[in-house]
Formats: structure tokens, sequence, C-alpha cells
């Protein structure tokens, strides 16, 4: 649901480029060694961020990353872990609200503010 209220968004170019680009350099310098950032992408009220973690302690230590308060003051959610399998790492999908909004749910998918 997250994912499709996402695509469902326009960018906000005024807020969806800059938060972009500071959560690029939030998590690239302190993302432990063997977690990778993948993807960021942002609209007008969420973001979505794509990390690549070779292991779990690694998968647990990002998530801890981006749940503290100094790392982003709106609401968020951290996906379940994509299992690894054959080597593969754990993808780690983060969604974050814009400050001052919250996470869509069933009932509020799809509105406008």
């Amino acid at each position: 649901m997250l994912q499709t209220e996402l695509l469902r968004q326009q960018p906000d170019s005024s807020w969806a480029g800059a938060t972009k680009t500071h959560l690029e350099q939030a998590l690239r310098s302190p993302l432990p060694e063997r977690s990778s950032l993948r993807s960021v992408d942002c609209r007008r009220t969420l973001c979505r961020l794509e990390v690549a973690n070779e292991d779990q302690a690694a998968f647990d230590k990002t998530a801890r990353q981006v749940s503290t308060p100094t790392f982003w003051s709106g609401a968020g959610f951290i996906t379940d872990k994509a299992e690894s399998t054959h080597g593969k790492p754990l993808t780690m999908t983060v969604f974050l609200a814009r400050e001052g909004f919250d996470l869509p749910d069933e009932e509020t998918a799809g509105e406008t503010r």
C-alpha cells in the first residue's frame, strides 16, 4: 500500500529534491560497511529508501540508524527484510512521511491535503 501511494504522488520539486539529497548524505557515510544505499525516491509527502545489507548484523544496525529521531523526525516504516538467498543481500525498504504528514493507511491512501 505504501509503494502504491508513493507512485500515485507527483514529486514536490522544492521538497523532494532537497530531501533526497539530505537522505543520501545522511545515510551514505554512517551505513555499516556491509550495507549500501540502493535508491532514494521522494515525492510529495513520502520517501522510499532501499538499502542492501550483507548480513543480519548490518540489517539490524541500519534499522537502528534510520529509526532515530536525529535521522528523521517524521513518521516512518521499515519493511520486514527480504530473505537472503544464495549470497544475495538482505534488502530493507524504508518509507518516511514528510514532517507534518502521517503515513497513509487504508482509509487515507489517495487523499490529498
